[in-house]
């Protein structure tokens, strides 16, 4: 996994985020100069995830974030439970992934308080985009059993490709079973990846199938987001 996130007040998130250069300068101090990105323990991936008892904890959570925010700038947010863990039957790890979309380009300071008063702390750009915010927490209150768990959220503009993207995995998923298929075995295949402790690479592998490849074309996407392209924008 990446180091942990700086302590930062929201003010001083807000300003990074809003700075380009100063919010690259900040993922490449979090990710520590090492390309493999190391997540949570490989063993933790299921094929029988409990998906309805993580889909009512994930709409609580979204409910204790956004309950924090005042109501003029929560009525400007969405939160959605996103991810392997938001599609009944799909195989992955059981870290949840939720994601707040915002309405503009820049998260209100109003989220950010309400992020870091949950426990949440600031990754910087995720994998998956450029516009793409990680924050990420451990949940320690009994999730699934377990004693501690990952638990990541993306910040993201609604009209956003990557907001489309991960909308649209889930959704098509859900829907369409030959995607489902499709996804889910791509995902078995890259498991691999996970055994050896590198994240990006079973990102990067189960983004191979024809299904994802439509969706990064569609959504002018180009996955995962790696140092040197993070470097070579403030170069």
């Amino acid at each position: 996994m990446f180091a942990s996130g700086t302590a930062l007040t929201a003010d001083e998130l807000y300003h990074v985020i809003a700075d380009k250069k100063k919010l690259v300068e900040y993922t490449l101090t979090i990710r520590g100069g090492s390309q493999s990105t190391k997540f949570g323990d490989p063993s933790e991936f299921r094929y029988d995830l409990p998906h309805r008892d993580i889909a009512v904890y994930m709409d609580k959570l979204g409910e204790t974030i956004l309950s924090k925010v005042p109501e003029k700038v929560r009525s400007t947010l969405k939160w959605e439970h996103v991810g392997s863990t938001s599609i009944p039957g799909m195989p992955g790890l059981r870290y949840p992934d939720g994601a707040i979309f915002t309405s503009g380009n820049i998260p209100p300071r109003e989220l950010l308080v309400a992020l870091i008063q949950t426990g949440f702390k600031f990754l910087g750009i995720g994998m998956l985009h450029l516009e793409d915010l990680w924050f990420v927490t451990d949940l320690t209150d009994g999730y699934l059993g377990m004693e501690t768990c990952h638990c990541k959220v993306q910040v993201l503009p609604w009209n956003s490709d990557p907001g489309k993207s991960i909308r649209e995995i889930r959704d098509r998923c859900r829907s369409e079973k030959a995607v489902f298929e499709e996804y889910k075995a791509a995902k078995i295949a890259a498991h691999r990846h996970l055994q050896d402790g590198d994240q990006l690479a079973y990102k990067s592998a189960k983004s191979q199938c024809g299904f994802m490849k439509d969706i990064i074309a569609k959504h002018n996407m180009r996955p995962p987001v790696t140092l040197a392209q993070l470097r070579a924008l403030i170069s």
